[in-house]
């Protein structure tokens, strides 16, 4: 297959580009809520404030957003693209 010049040795392994960030997604979202449930059982946001560190609180914002990238990349990575033309040297010998 062909895309904008870059050729794919599994092209049909491009659907996991698609596939692997939006399963990344929807991990860490649910991770960050059980995290969050887990948090809330120990009591009220002051008690928590002061056993955990501050940053086990914070949405995973920018988190995400690495991770998905890495995963379309990975994605990419696996259906294995050049590009270029590859040139041989072909040696013959004439009569």
């Amino acid at each position: 297959m062909i895309l904008f010049g870059v050729y794919f040795d599994y092209p049909w392994l491009l659907s996991s580009a698609i596939v692997l960030p939006v399963l990344v997604i929807v991990l860490v979202r649910y991770n960050y809520r059980r995290r969050f449930a887990r948090l809330a059982r120990l009591g009220t946001s002051d008690v928590v404030a002061r056993l955990v560190p501050p940053n086990a609180m914070r949405a995973p914002g920018w988190h995400v957003a690495r991770l998905t990238t890495a995963a379309l990349g990975v994605g990419i990575a696996v259906a294995g693209p050049r590009w270029g033309a590859e040139r041989t040297v072909v040696r013959t010998s004439g009569a």
